[in-house]
């Protein structure tokens, strides 16, 4: 019988061990290349961001280079998106606090900063958007996933739409 290292499937393609993100990952590069954070080679991907996203990042990016140049020689370079005046990666515990404390300045109400992924895939849900596109955006492997993450806004989502049709076959026997 012959034995292949652990790290390795029968097919020979090799397993990576899942990680963590310790920080933001950075912006994929032009042309991206599985890194070794992604839990599978599916992770890595490009995503399109809305126009307000992409000035946000902007602004962030200039704030960035005047850290930069403050820090001089300090300043690490590591590639990361977002860190500390120079240029270090963020320390995790500080996510949570500053997400929190922006949430109670906004005046609303407190959730998870890992909750902002489940608002977006049920705003655009509730827009219409096809499960497959959510399924995606969000990285997921398979459509079964995404599907019964979400089976409550799409239960919702089809008794309005049975509710709609309700109100439009009672017009039309009304306007016989």
């Amino acid at each position: 019988m012959q034995t292949r290292p652990a790290h390795q499937t029968p097919q020979g393609r090799t397993l990576r061990p899942r990680q963590r993100h310790r920080h933001h990952p950075p912006l994929p590069p032009a042309h991206p290349k599985p890194g070794p954070d992604a839990k599978t080679l599916a992770s890595e991907r490009r995503i399109a961001l809305p126009t307000e996203c992409l000035s946000s990042l902007k602004i962030h990016q200039e704030q960035q280079q005047k850290e930069r140049r403050a820090a001089g020689t300090d300043w690490t370079d590591n590639g990361l998106v977002f860190t500390t005046p120079k240029g270090r990666p963020l320390d995790p515990g500080n996510l949570p606090r500053r997400f929190r404390r922006l949430l109670h300045n906004a005046g609303l109400r407190t959730i998870r900063f890992h909750d902002l992924r489940h608002s977006t895939a049920t705003l655009l849900l509730e827009q219409g958007i096809d499960l497959g596109v959510i399924k995606e955006l969000l990285g997921h492997a398979r459509i079964g996933v995404t599907a019964g993450v979400y089976a409550h806004v799409r239960l919702r989502l089809q008794r309005q739409a049975i509710d709609t049709l309700g109100s439009i076959l009672g017009s039309k026997a009304a306007g016989q």
